[in-house]
């Protein structure tokens, strides 16, 4: 009767092990797949820890397989490319590869959450992100008004169905254009809206979608206010006319323009040649007006136009607000509820490049990872050192010495963007 019943015990854990490995066969799964036995996130997870329960998993998983893979991608003006480098939560960067766009002059890179689009001259291409960070070119476009996207703020709509850019017709008059993108990555629906005003330039969609506004060089206390009337087609309704900001003068041209994570307020970098320049010009905003915050303006390092500050750009948490200098690259404490920035330095560093920095007025932009632990930053020097520079960030906001990354046999403008992995 004992042998009986060892048997069937015996019988009944070999139909187990069996069913098992049918099933790891079936799902394709290995007890020694490290991703598999340590990532929560794995499908196989539950049974590869029943198949191996003392599998360690200490350093084991494979981060390209475990985290998503961020891109930062870099615009080398001088000769056409697009580099991509590629990180993950840590922020270290590696190089992944680059295409040479054919572009003249390619700057300004766009993201709508599903492609980048470049411009260079009077063309437009975009390309589909791959879950690696390549991109697939999917369309060309060659607008009919000549763009002028490296002045001013040229971003996407939440909705990613369009953008704004700065143009420059045949008369002088400077006006700004539409460009539509569809899902499959093609631009359709140019369409042309002259401002009036000599030297205007766009500033950046309110994050609810709802309107933008345009600064005019010739009377630069002056905004434009463009209502989005469809925001399918980024038709514009008629604008309102903002003349009541006496006290300053901003003039955002080679600089741009942030809001916050609220969207209450709005912050400029003015590095034009008009007067309050060198600095950061800070504003509260609504659908129709602005009014400066005092102070009005905080100064970042140099007057003299077009060196300072070069770019902004937020951190995550709002808290904190980095500037691009002549020489340096500063970090600044933003008051949550007022929304005014403390004047007093948290901390600067130098830029990439150093003091070889120092009067070159070649535009760029800073970029920040998403989880707020890394800024990155560019530099066409004054000796032919151009890095991109990557600086840890502290959970107080401080900068510290970058990392920093050669790009050869550039003279011109540099752009970054940052993309948040899939």
């Amino acid at each position: 009767m004992k042998v009986s019943r060892i048997l069937s015990a015996y019988r009944n854990i070999h139909r187990c092990l069996c069913s098992f490995a049918l099933l790891c066969f079936l799902l394709n799964c290995k007890p020694a797949d490290l991703n598999a036995a340590c990532d929560p996130a794995s499908k196989n997870f539950f049974l590869s820890k029943l198949l191996s329960p003392n599998q360690s998993c200490l350093g084991q998983i494979d981060p390209s397989k475990s985290q998503p893979i961020h891109s930062l991608y870099l615009s080398d003006v001088s000769n056409g490319l697009l580099y991509t480098f590629n990180t993950g939560n840590d922020g270290v960067l590696s190089l992944k590869g680059s295409i040479a766009t054919t572009l003249t002059n390619p700057f300004t890179i766009l993201w709508n959450g599903k492609h980048l689009v470049i411009n260079g001259g009077d063309t437009f291409k975009s390309y589909l992100r791959n879950s690696d960070g390549t991109l697939s070119l999917k369309n060309t476009y060659v607008a009919s008004v000549t763009p002028v996207v490296i002045q001013g703020t040229t971003a996407f709509h939440p909705s990613g169905k369009f953008f704004y850019y700065t143009v420059n017709t045949a008369t002088a008059i400077t006006s700004f254009s539409k460009l539509q993108l569809d899902s499959e990555g093609t631009f359709s629906g140019e369409a042309n809206t002259v401002t009036g005003q000599n030297w205007s330039v766009m500033g950046p969609i309110h994050p609810t979608g709802n309107y933008f506004m345009t600064f005019h060089k010739l009377s630069a206390a002056t905004r434009m206010f463009y209502p989005i009337a469809d925001v399918n087609t980024g038709a514009v309704g008629t604008p309102t006319s903002n003349a009541t900001v006496t006290d300053t003068t901003l003039y955002p041209e080679n600089g741009h323009c942030i809001y916050s994570s609220n969207a209450n307020f709005m912050y400029c970098a003015n590095n034009s040649d008009q007067g309050n320049n060198g600095s950061i010009v800070q504003m509260s905003v609504t659908s129709t007006s602005n009014a400066v915050l005092a102070p009005s303006s905080v100064l970042v390092q140099s007057p003299t136009a077009y060196l300072s500050p070069k770019s902004l750009v937020l951190h995550p948490s709002s808290q904190y607000i980095y500037a691009y200098g002549e020489t340096n690259i500063y970090a600044y404490a933003v008051d949550q509820v007022t929304g005014v920035i403390n004047p007093t330095v948290l901390s600067s560093v130098p830029t990439p490049g150093g003091a070889s920095c120092t009067s070159n007025s070649n535009v760029t932009r800073l970029a920040i990872h998403p989880l707020g632990n890394m800024l990155y930053a560019v530099c066409v020097s004054t000796n032919g050192s151009n890095r991109l520079g990557s600086y840890p960030i502290n959970s107080s906001g401080q900068l510290s010495l970058p990392t920093l990354t050669t790009i050869p046999n550039t003279t011109n403008s540099m752009n970054l963007l940052f993309v948040s992995g899939n």
